[in-house]
């Protein structure tokens, strides 16, 4: 029996080298040289759109945005030079150029914009009770932030939404008389319901607040946010909305095939935005996004995965939802790493932001363990199907 653990120890450990300090020093130096890879492309493509940007380009205005917010540090930090970054200088450079292209409807932009204002409110109101103050705190930095995430949200971004749907429960605890404010705190959290319950089709954090809030309000609130979740969501889902002639036309692309034709006649099975020619229906949803998915499709594979996570039409599988999650979020990276001409579309990007946060909360090592090792069971199968030229987009 000792010999028979020995031998199994031995095959272990020979068998994952991901235990052994030469494979910690590879990936190490392998993440060094991928985020040294990174910064010059971002660089590069800084200089190269500025004059657009300067020229009015929303989408290079947008990047520029985050150039100076997140990436120029990273070119400093690998490149020889000896200048060193300055914080508040880029900061304020990257909420002028985030603040340009936000004027000009770039949503993704509005919800930097008001990430801004939301973090120095946070900053602030820290200070304040820190201070022993009992008073609500006011400031005009939440109703900046309140502002650009609501017109973010017009358009349909599950970030905002979700952003917006945690505004609404702060305001309704930021009351020190809930009895006699009573009517002021349902009405946020039916505005926060309804705002959780657009979110939710692609955050999964928003289904879990979701489920939070059904818990503490009654079902005729519930219902009203019901309601209202449907009026809100109509200001941007006619986008999504087809004549009969035209879902005939993309059934007929995704029954032959194309890729994007199936993710975009899953996700209508899946929120519902297709009504009423396509109804709910997650089952449908989870067959075509599966058959997407299969062919590399990243934004189908994010939302399989969310379908598993939440037991949508699939049955509950934690383990095949995270591992789906993150194969989509490597090619989304992979397309969007550089932000570089993103357009103004709806896509599971402001989803895949959540992620890593919910992978950690919500999964034992175990679990977290059986997800990588699936995941790249999925991406060897990819590998091994782009040899029959089915294209598969290229992940960090």
């Amino acid at each position: 029996m000792r010999l028979l653990l020995l031998l199994l120890c031995f095959t272990y450990v020979t068998a994952f080298p991901a235990v052994g300090e030469d494979y910690n020093k590879m990936m190490e130096k392998r993440t060094a040289d991928d985020m040294k890879a990174e910064s010059e492309r971002w660089k590069l493509l800084a200089e190269q759109l500025k004059p657009l940007a300067e020229s009015g380009d929303v989408n290079a205005q947008y990047t520029l945005g985050e150039y100076f917010h997140w990436y120029k540090s990273w070119s400093l930090g690998f490149s020889k030079s000896k200048i060193a970054a300055d914080p508040v200088k880029d900061e304020a450079e990257a909420l002028k150029w985030y603040g340009k292209a936000a004027e000009q409807g770039h949503s993704k932009a509005q919800i930097a914009v008001g990430d801004f204002y939301n973090s120095r409110y946070a900053t602030q109101m820290w200070d304040y009770y820190k201070k022993g103050s009992r008073t609500p705190f006011i400031s005009k930095d939440s109703d900046e932030a309140f502002k650009w995430y609501r017109k973010a949200a017009d358009q349909g971004e599950p970030v905002a939404q979700y952003k917006l749907g945690n505004i609404y429960i702060g305001y309704s605890n930021n009351t020190l008389n809930p009895e006699k404010d009573k009517v002021m705190v349902q009405t946020n959290r039916i505005e926060a319901y309804a705002y959780f319950k657009l979110a939710s089709v692609t955050i999964i954090s928003a289904s879990s607040s979701l489920n939070s809030l059904k818990k503490d309000i009654s079902k005729s609130a519930i219902a009203l946010g019901e309601k209202r979740a449907k009026e809100l969501s109509s200001q941007y889902i006619k986008s999504f909305t087809l004549s009969a002639d035209e879902l005939a036309l993309l059934k007929n692309s995704a029954e032959g095939g194309d890729a994007n034709s199936q993710q975009r006649l899953g996700f209508l099975y899946h929120s519902g935005y297709g009504l009423p020619q396509v109804p709910q229906d997650y089952a449908q949803a989870a067959k075509w996004y599966r058959k997407a998915a299969d062919q590399g499709n990243p934004h189908a594979q994010y939302y399989l995965g969310l379908l598993y996570i939440l037991g949508l039409g699939v049955p509950v599988d934690k383990v095949e939802g995270y591992a789906y999650c993150r194969l989509g979020m490597r090619s989304i990276n992979g397309f969007y790493g550089l932000r570089n001409f993103i357009g103004n579309g709806w896509s599971s990007q402001g989803g895949a932001s959540y992620y890593n946060s919910d992978f950690r909360a919500l999964l034992s090592d175990k679990e977290r363990l059986a997800v990588s090792l699936r995941w790249r069971e999925m991406l060897k199968g990819l590998k091994e199907a782009s040899a029959t030229n089915v294209q598969i987009p290229e992940g960090k």
